[in-house]
């Protein structure tokens, strides 16, 4: 009798423990499709190729869109900023930016983006995360 009941919790153990061993593989497979590993998807610095993994690429992924006409969304004053690299802009002309973001319509936020890299005008680092924020919603 002892010896039935060893068994059956051994048994019962080895269940729990491959149950367990499962649901971490599915966990681990969800969290990696939601967050992609980044040295997976890293930019190339020999080549300009997007790695899709954002909504937004630094890149030329916006490019690749099937409509490449330049949309403006009374904004032409940001053509001043054509090549200036994302980290070089002062706060005065981050908040011209983020002026003409915040006016605008939510659904209008991934255009206007398509237009400023279709334009050469690369978006300050420091509205990145407001801009995806609008993306995201």
């Amino acid at each position: 009798m002892v010896l039935k009941l060893a068994i059956g919790f051994i048994v019962f153990l080895l269940i729990v423990i491959l149950i367990e061993q499962i649901r971490r593989k599915i966990t681990k497979k969800e969290l990696d499709f939601i967050e992609p590993n980044p040295k997976e998807h890293a930019h190339s610095q020999e080549s300009n190729i997007c790695c899709g993994a954002h909504e937004v690429c630094e890149k030329d992924f916006l490019k690749t869109a099937l409509n490449n006409e330049i949309e403006y969304y009374d904004d032409e004053e940001l053509d001043a900023y054509k090549r200036k690299g994302s980290d070089k802009y002062t706060e005065s002309e981050v908040e011209e930016f983020r002026e003409i973001l915040y006016t605008m319509q939510t659904d209008d936020v991934k255009g206007w983006l398509k237009s400023l890299q279709l334009r050469e005008i690369e978006l300050p680092d420091r509205l990145k995360d407001e801009a995806f924020m609008f993306i995201k919603n």
